[in-house]
C-alpha cells in the first residue's frame, strides 16, 4: 500500500531509518525515565511527612514544644507550581517516546511479515 503512494525507494528508505533509529529511543528517553523516579520518590517523601505534620501540630498544641519552635504546618502536601508540571511534561515524553517505539516495532514487523520467504 505505501509502495503504490510513495515509491518502493522511499518506503525502503523509510524502513532502514526506522530500524537504525529504533535500538536507540529506548536509551534516549532514560534520562527522563530516571528523573520520574526521583520525582515519584519526593513524592513519597512528601506523602510522609504530611502523614507525619499532625503529630507535629499535636505536640504545638498541647504544649509540649514552645509555641515558637515553628510555626503551624499543613497536612496538605501536593505537587505545584514548576514541580507538578515538570513531572507532569516527562510523563508525557515518555509516553510518546514509547509509542513511537512500538509503532517502528510494528511496522518493521508488518514488513518483515509481508517480506515472502525465500
Amino acid at each position: 500500500m505505501f509502495e503504490a503512494l510513495l515509491g518502493e525507494a522511499q518506503v525502503d528508505g523509510i524502513k532502514e531509518a526506522l530500524e537504525k533509529i529504533q535500538p536507540y529511543l529506548p536509551s534516549c528517553f532514560q534520562p527522563a525515565l530516571f528523573t520520574t523516579s526521583i520525582l515519584w520518590s519526593l513524592q513519597e517523601v512528601l506523602e510522609i511527612i504530611g502523614e507525619n505534620v499532625s503529630i507535629g501540630n499535636a505536640l504545638k498544641k498541647w504544649g509540649v514544644v514552645g509555641e515558637r519552635a515553628y510555626g503551624w504546618m499543613t497536612g496538605k502536601m501536593s505537587k505545584v507550581g514548576r514541580f507538578g508540571r515538570f513531572e507532569q511534561a516527562i510523563q508525557g515524553a515518555t509516553e510518546v517516546a514509547d509509542n513511537i517505539t512500538e509503532i517502528t516495532a510494528n511496522v518493521i514487523d508488518a514488513q518483515e511479515f509481508r517480506r515472502p520467504a525465500r
